[in-house]
């Protein structure tokens, strides 16, 4: 993924990715429990649900700041806030 391309884009997008990615862990977790087959043709792996729960932790923590940042202007200013 390139950062800068995402830090140059609209706000309105960047919040909008981020909602699409929060939905992620919840679409895992039902898929991962109800031991659905993934559109490869396997089952859901305990990796991709921790995976979709670490993305979902992160934009929990981190969202807000990068939304911020972003409508500041400055997409170098989410520049450590990773963890």
């Amino acid at each position: 993924m390139d950062t800068a391309i995402i830090a140059k884009a609209p706000v309105r997008l960047l919040v909008a990715g981020m909602g699409d990615a929060l939905s992620t862990w919840f679409e895992a977790k039902a898929c991962y429990d109800a031991r659905a087959t993934s559109m490869a043709g396997g089952q859901s792996t305990a990796a991709a649900l921790s995976l979709a729960r670490l993305c979902y932790d992160t934009l929990l923590a981190e969202g807000e700041k990068a939304r911020l940042a972003a409508q500041a202007g400055g997409g170098d200013r989410c520049a450590g806030t990773h963890r």
